[in-house]
């Protein structure tokens, strides 16, 4: 039925998370079996979600089953019958990245492929549980065998393997930090003194909180007390919460009156009764002494198994007083007949289990003897309490069935008055007294962590139980090696300077510390901003934000995302409601600086995530002008992939005592910046062949998800517009920072969502973004430095995943580009592109721009952006502008020359050359080239550019194709003017290299006396071009930035006597007190007064000019609205034809005869007036002339026609 509802259910079977199958059926015919498998596997398809399985029953497993479980990747917990039937030991190899096995009774080849698996599950396996009923399979040799694979173990059982000794098991703790322990009935030889010596003496069982062993047989009591003794001095230092201890056999034959002795449970009582919650002592007579001794001295028991003898049930029932938080108590009764130990009847045994139900006072749920367990069930009945029992039919007993009910006490017959019972507390002021005693003991659990002990699951850190929630509920279980290092330190209020690998986990290090800050300190609404995360890109914005609902859907927070491309307005009116505030910096000090009501001053967290890429984006100003407006007091949390100088300088600023958090992997690249899964490569590729390579890699790799890192959006453009018409059989994407914030987000989730594609970008997806699933990363460009490569393959092989990367290197870049990545650790492969693999663009390219002016358009575009990008990086080793075959690529852009870029391509070179000096050396290849363009405008009508050349010598006509005709002449549209100025056709490149300054007009038609007096060494100052920047030298190139070069101008004034004077000229000291008295500030007082009343004649003056400006427009406004309510009103009309007139319009001959001699004639088009509103076209009324003329008319028509 089960398996029924959910093969033919999947919206219900995609909620399940755990299934357990006890007893299948296994005696079914040969249809009936395939059925119930089929069955079985169409119903475990559809739990996607499923996490732990349970299947036990021997026989009613097969292949088919488990290949199906295998195919669950969220399943993380499998426990089977161990003896093959219908499926072999291999199956097992199909399971990866388990977190819990449990084998029972293991047959010898599944005990033997054990160690292969366990390597196939080295990372992820905690829990290993093997149940076997005196089996040899299972050894020391197993064990060592299985040694390698099993580094994160927190769980270790072990049941009837009765050749493991105490070698191996001490081996295993001493790698793993475990957490519950159980050996039973291991082998007879085990060693318990030696063990619990190397465990006391290296506390390996620091963090045990759960054991379980066998009591071996021992003849003699003072063997068992020693046994016992070295067992808890071995446990001295465990959180003990779990304790149980079983006596050898397993039959009631084997229960010895000697049982345990008093003072060795009380020694367990004294030295762990405040963390124990659950005493087992099975086949072992215990006393009611101890057992009342157990419950006075463990305040937090909740479960006691016990074996008891002759027990009274008043006596049985006042042991249990003390235990007030009881919930579970099973009893093995034991009567002694004839000196005989028994089991008790099971009536009598019901009727003690009864007896002491009703008078234990605490909350007891569950009550057993033998193999019966009970629900107790209390009832009022007309005033009074009535104790039951009932069936239980349950196998498990989870703890959390079972709150603490308090009732309150019924005072019957009090009156009124300061002796009369309390009312019990209002539910609101319970939950509130709750919530602070649970804030305040989370509070001390965060202050007595030790983040010098390394966990790896998120249950160990001091955390909400909100929290926990929502990670469990985004599949968030263990932590990575930044998560487990940081949060520790963040938790506890520290500022963090973080530094790890792409994909390694960043986000959660500081959206968990935001969460719980803000959750300890009661964070409301009314309490305003509480946390402010910061991020370079819109993009990463989008995925934090994401990340934060996800696991924070739990908490009472409002959160907000503020990034550029949306609308302020929607941004301002719910910014001052929100408690977590996740932005781009550009938008947030808008906000900052024009949105009222939003305030900083109560910020508890601020969180930089990639500071480096915040820094390197132009930010810095912006984050300088953020921090000033957020107080002094808070914490800071700073993470990066790569740590600049920049970043170092940003956190001494921001930082207060920062805790430095970096993450290096043994045996990784790069030092552990590059993702450990990763394969790096790099192939040499001439600049003209990059796209041709990278089309024939999409076409090999059609079922592959990539992403595509280029220099320029121009690039990105270009790139995907034109691979787009050649239809390469995948999806292909493109995102860049020209975008709009909508389409950017679009692609961006299309990307994701996408099993297979091809995205292009720039750098702006180089950050932070978490794709899913990209198997290549592919640099078509080199990155500006190692920091740029690092961020960009670690899109790829993000958290346990394998990914490849791919860099195209020009022959002049390879040498230095592989050095500077070695600086910083990686190691990169070379690899050889095939020829064959190469594909032919070049001509499919001209076909697209020949048809196509704007797919020319962005051709030009991208070969003059990605030359500047060249131009303008820092490295000149490895990025060398000479080095490049120009020519050839834009020939592969499918452009028929180079286009002009306008940059300075040697100013290094003439840099201490004067201007005037600079301008003699161009005068004469100016004047040449003047009279160069005068002549050729002539020929060819303006198409060769002005410094071309024109040969004297005839060229002998070729045969021209179509694309010569296509490039030689002009494009008709609206951008045909610009294509002209950004086509450079010389051919001859001496000139270009040697003139790097090309002057507009020489002024050919000046004199010559005039052509040297502007040659003058007058006007702007010499510039030093070596101590200035590329940009503030770009800036200084407008007018306006250079009239802080030229010298101040000067006027002179002639007096009457006709000497010339500046036009101010301070007075002498001596001269100015005469004139004044030597009033001075009298003097000042004065000129101001009479400048105040000019000005305020001049105010009138303004006001009354505004006022009469502001009148005109009223004016003309008000006529224009008039007139257009009269042409309304008029409306279009049309003249009613002529009641005389028959319908007939009569030709014009004379007209037309003369348009037809008149046909070789060119007339210019006389241009259409605009017609009015409400135009009414007259019709065109012909003249007729008397009747001989008419018919002379048509004759001559006639005869022309014949």
């Amino acid at each position: 039925m089960i398996l029924e509802t959910l093969a033919a259910s999947p919206h219900l079977a995609f909620h399940v998370k755990l299934l357990e199958f006890r007893d299948f059926p296994t005696h079914l015919g040969f249809d009936e079996r395939h059925r119930l498998i089929a069955l079985s596997v169409r119903a475990l398809s559809n739990c996607v979600n499923l996490t732990g399985c349970t299947w036990t029953r021997d026989g009613s497993l097969s292949t088919r089953i488990l290949e199906a479980l295998a195919a669950l990747e969220s399943l993380s917990s499998l426990e089977i019958n161990g003896r093959p039937g219908a499926w072999t030991p291999k199956d097992l190899l199909a399971f990866r990245h388990l977190r819990s096995l449990t084998l029972i009774m293991p047959a010898r080849p599944v005990v033997e492929i054990l160690p292969s698996w366990a390597a196939k599950n080295t990372n992820t396996l905690e829990s290993l549980v093997i149940i076997c009923k005196s089996t040899p399979f299972v050894n020391n040799d197993t064990l060592h065998d299985m040694l390698p694979s099993l580094q994160k173990l927190t769980r270790l059982h072990l049941a009837g393997c009765v050749k493991v000794t105490e070698g191996p098991v001490n081996t295993i703790l001493a790698n793993n930090n475990i957490r519950s322990l159980a050996l039973e009935s291991c082998s007879p030889i085990f060693d318990m003194r030696a063990f619990g010596a190397a465990c006391a003496e290296h506390r390996r069982l620091s963090s045990l909180t759960s054991i379980s062993l066998t009591l071996p047989v021992y003849k003699e009591p003072n063997q068992r007390r020693e046994w016992l003794n070295q067992v808890l001095m071995m446990l001295e230092h465990s959180p003990l919460e779990v304790f149980q201890l079983y006596a050898g056999g397993g039959t009631e034959d084997s229960i010895s009156r000697k049982g345990v002795d008093n003072e060795i449970i009380r020694d367990l009582a004294r030295s762990h009764g405040s963390t124990l919650k659950r005493v087992g002592i099975q086949r072992l007579i215990v006393s009611l002494e101890s057992l009342s001794y157990v419950c006075e001295n463990c305040p937090r028991l909740q479960e006691i198994f016990a074996t008891l003898l002759n027990a009274d049930r008043d006596d049985l029932a006042q042991s249990f007083a003390a235990g007030t938080r009881l919930r579970n108590v099973h009893l093995t009764l034991m009567t002694d007949v004839g000196g005989k130990i028994g089991p008790l009847h099971l009536l009598t045994a019901q009727e003690v289990c009864l007896h002491v139900a009703q008078n234990y006072g605490g909350s007891l749920r569950l009550i057993g003897s033998q193999t019966r367990v009970w629900e107790v069930h209390r009832t009022f009945i007309n005033g009074q309490r009535v104790v039951s029992l009932g069936t239980y039919t349950g196998h498990q007993i989870p703890e959390q069935l079972y709150p603490p009910i308090i009732m309150p006490k019924r005072n019957v017959g009090a009156t009124k008055g300061k002796d009369s019972a309390k009312f019990p507390l209002s539910k609101q002021k319970a939950r509130r007294l709750e919530e602070n005693a649970q804030l305040e003991q989370l509070e001390r659990l965060v202050q007595d962590f030790n983040p010098e002990v390394v966990h790896s699951s998120f249950d160990d850190l001091p955390i909400s139980a909100a929290s926990k929630k929502g990670l469990k509920k985004a599949f968030y279980t263990n932590m990575t090696d930044i998560q487990a290092k940081s949060l520790p330190m963040s938790l506890k209020g520290r500022d963090v300077l973080g530094a790890a690998r792409t994909g390694s986990g960043k986000t959660l290090s500081f959206l968990i510390p935001v969460l719980e800050v803000l959750h300890r300190r009661k964070w409301g609404p009314q309490d305003g901003l509480g946390a402010l995360i910061i991020s370079p890109t819109r993009e990463l914005a989008i995925q934090i934000f994401d990340v934060l609902c996800a696991i924070g859907g739990y908490h009472m927070f409002s959160a907000g995302l503020v990034i550029g491309g949306k609308n302020l307005k929607d941004e301002r009116d719910r910014l001052s409601r929100m408690n977590i505030l996740v932005a781009t910096p550009g938008r947030l000090l808008q906000h900052m600086d024009q949105t009222v009501g939003f305030e900083c001053d109560n910020l508890q967290l601020l969180v930089l995530d990639e500071a480096d890429r915040i820094l390197d984006m132009g930010f810095a100003k912006a984050l300088n002008a953020i921090i000033g407006h957020l107080p002094i007091e808070r914490q800071t949390l700073l993470f990066s992939a790569t740590q600049t100088g920049s970043v170092q300088q940003l956190a001494r600023l921001s930082l207060k005592e920062p805790v430095y958090i970096g993450v290096r992997e043994d045996g990784v690249e790069g030092s552990g910046m590059t993702p450990k899964n990763l394969e790096q490569h790099y192939a040499i590729c001439p600049l003209d062949r990059k796209l041709d390579a990278l089309f024939g890699f999409i076409k090999t790799h059609l079922q592959s998800k990539a992403l595509v890192f280029m220099s320029s959006c121009k690039q990105v453009r270009f790139v995907f517009e034109t691979f787009c018409k050649l239809h390469p059989g995948i999806p292909l994407m493109h995102l860049h920072g020209k975008q709009k914030q909508t389409k950017r987000l679009d692609i961006f989730q299309k990307f994701a969502s996408s099993k297979y594609a091809f995205l292009f970008a720039t750098d702006v997806a180089s950050r932070g973004l978490d794709f899913p699933a990209v198997d290549w990363v592919i640099q078509l460009d080199a990155p500006e430095d190692a920091d740029t490569y690092i961020h960009r393959v670690g899109r790829t092989a993000r958290y346990e995943r394998k990914g490849q990367s791919l860099l195209f290197l020009c022959p002049s870049e390879e040498e230095e580009m592989v050095a500077v990545l070695k600086g910083k650790g990686i190691e990169i492969r070379p690899i050889k592109i095939k020829e064959s693999k190469l594909a032919s663009l070049e001509n499919s390219l001209q076909k697209f721009a020949f048809e196509d002016p704007d797919i020319k358009y962005l051709a030009q575009r991208a070969f003059a952006s990605y030359v500047k990008s060249v131009y303008l990086q820092k490295n000149k080793s490895i990025f060398q502008l000479d080095q490049l075959p120009l020519e050839a690529f834009a020939s592969s852009l499918g452009l028929a020359g180079a286009p002009k870029v306008k940059f300075i391509d040697r100013a290094k070179k003439r840099k201490n050359e004067s201007r005037q000096a600079q301008l003699s050396i161009n005068q004469d290849t100016e004047e040449s080239d003047g009279e160069s363009e005068s002549k050729s405008s002539d020929v060819s009508g303006g198409e060769q550019p002005a410094n071309m050349e024109i040969n004297p010598i005839p060229i002998k006509a070729s045969v021209r194709t179509k694309y010569d005709r296509m490039f030689e002449r002009k494009n008709q549209g609206i951008l045909s003017e610009h294509y002209t100025k950004l086509v450079d056709h010389e051919d001859d490149k001496t000139d270009l290299d040697d003139d790097f300054i090309t002057l507009k007009r020489a002024d050919h038609d000046l004199p010559d006396e005039i052509s040297r007096s502007t040659q003058l060494p007058r006007g702007p100052k010499q510039i030093d071009h070596e101590d200035i920047s590329k940009r503030k030298l770009k800036i200084g190139q407008s007018k306006r930035a250079m009239l802080k070069y030229k010298y101040g101008g000067t006027k002179l004034i002639f007096d009457d006597e006709g000497e010339a004077h500046q036009l101010y000229e301070m007075k002498d000291d001596a001269v100015f007190k005469q004139e004044t008295g030597g009033d001075i500030l009298g003097v000042g007082k004065t000129y101001v007064d009479e400048v105040r009343s000019r000005m305020r004649d001049e105010d009138l003056l303004d006001k009354a000019e505004a006022k009469d400006k502001k009148k005109e427009r009223k004016r003309k406004r008000k006529a224009a609205e008039q007139e257009a309510r009269v042409g309304e009103r008029a409306g279009p009309g049309a003249i009613a034809p002529d009641r005389q007139d028959d319908g007939y319009i009569s030709p014009d001959f004379d007209g037309l005869l003369s348009e037809m001699d008149n046909d070789d004639k060119t007339h210019p088009r006389r241009p259409h007036k605009k017609r009015a509103k409400g135009y009414i076209q007259e019709p065109q009324s012909y003249i007729t002339q008397d009747i001989e003329e008419d018919e002379t008319l048509a004759l001559k028509m006639l005869r022309g026609k014949t």
